[in-house]
């Protein structure tokens, strides 16, 4: 049997194996990076609403001081650790609409950057203003 060449046009060459010998272009590569990060996004909305459920069960009946364990909101995926920290330690950081609450160390979005920290943890901000679905 015998392949067909396909005729590419001047200057255009495939694009180089990745390491499992797959090639990809550089819209494929965009496109990749585009979705991991609004997967990531969606990770952290989908802990910032589950923080702000745990949050309703709670109030008036703890003590504001009392620790309660958060979700860490970083980018991560797998990510299962707490945020354990004082019902208004954490309304402080959620009232701010583009402000996430992480373990420090923990992985972040592109365009978040740490603003704060809170004894273990960091507060991290969206760069782009974006309301981090608050």
């Amino acid at each position: 049997m015998r392949r067909e060449t396909v005729a590419r046009p001047a200057g255009l060459r495939p694009s180089p194996p990745d390491a499992m010998g797959f090639s990809t272009s550089s819209r494929e590569q965009s496109f990749s990076v585009a979705t991991r990060n609004e997967r990531r996004e969606e990770n952290q909305r989908t802990f910032q609403r589950a923080n702000e459920r745990l949050h309703d069960v709670v109030e008036g009946r703890l003590p504001e001081d009392k620790p309660v364990p958060f979700l860490c909101e970083c980018a991560d995926l797998e990510c299962r650790e707490r945020v354990e920290v004082g019902l208004t330690q954490w309304e402080d950081v959620a009232e701010q609409t583009n402000l996430f609450l992480i373990v420090a160390g923990h992985p972040r979005t592109d365009g978040e950057t740490i603003v704060d920290t809170l004894g273990p943890y960091e507060i991290v901000q969206k760069s782009d203003g974006g309301d981090g679905g608050r």
